[in-house]
């Protein structure tokens, strides 16, 4: 067994673990694609669960049951989890995967790399990104978004 792959599991399983849930797309969870891409590097045969959540089946995707190696649980049961042998070149791939990634999570990218006012303010229409993120705060509280009728007519004649 490996320890630097059983440490690196370890690092993404809790990178994902903590990675921010998506309220408008409960099945489409980026912390269950790192878990699952986390189990095919690094075991050397991944749980089932990991397979499900690589041909789009969550099952408990919603709540968050269901990982084994979420909970502290890599090769529960019948089975214990075997790990890869890692190169170097490999075990540095990881590691910079892993900054790259916590770096997306904490938002130092976002600092790092501002996006452009040209691309957040379109000259074409530029209310669209604000007018986005109010329909997307009131859908992840639930609300309703659907257009009322006068935006309808506005839309329609081309005012915005």
């Amino acid at each position: 067994m490996s320890a630097s792959a059983k440490a690196l599991h370890g690092r993404f399983i809790s990178l994902a673990s903590a990675w921010p849930r998506d309220p408008l797309r409960p099945t489409a969870q980026f912390g269950l694609s790192i878990r699952a891409a986390a189990d095919r590097a690094f075991l050397v045969s991944p749980p089932s669960e990991t397979q499900d959540i690589m041909d789009g089946k969550l099952p408990n995707a919603r709540n968050g049951v269901g990982h084994a190696a979420a909970k502290g649980e890599v090769g529960a049961g019948s089975e214990v989890a075997k790990f890869k042998q890692l190169s170097a070149v490999e075990e540095s791939n990881a590691e910079r995967a892993l900054s790259v990634l916590q770096a997306l999570k904490d938002g130092s990218a976002n600092s790092e790399y501002p996006t452009p006012s040209s691309i957040l303010r379109p000259a074409s229409h530029p209310e669209y990104y604000d007018q986005l993120l109010q329909t997307i705060q009131k859908a992840s509280q639930g609300q309703d978004v659907s257009p009322s009728f006068g935006q309808r007519v506005k839309l329609f004649f081309g005012m915005r």
